[in-house]
């Protein structure tokens, strides 16, 4: 495979925060690989999900797709995240 030709294969991340409220989420990241050699990768989508466990048995309920986190800030990294309060930094 040459150095320049674009993989057509894509690896999908996934990671677990906690909101500031105590709600669980997932994201799920879509990475499209650029470079073989030099494992160049971008981020090409991602999507967010509330996880609704059952309270007995913790097993996983429901995994619904949100469109924001209320006044949290999500910082994703390749092994941590770290969810944040926005209204902790509001200005007066």
């Amino acid at each position: 495979m040459s150095v320049g030709r674009k993989l057509v294969n894509y690896v999908d991340h996934a990671y677990l925060f906690e909101s500031s409220k105590g709600d669980l989420f997932s994201i799920k990241k879509e990475i499209d690989i650029e470079d073989y050699h030099c494992f160049a990768h971008f981020s090409k989508s991602f999507k967010v999900f509330k996880l609704v466990l059952d309270d007995q048995s913790g097993e996983l309920v429901e995994e619904k797709e949100v469109k924001d986190i209320d006044e949290d800030v999500v910082f994703v990294g390749d092994n941590q995240t770290l969810t944040v309060s926005a209204l902790d930094f509001l200005e007066g």
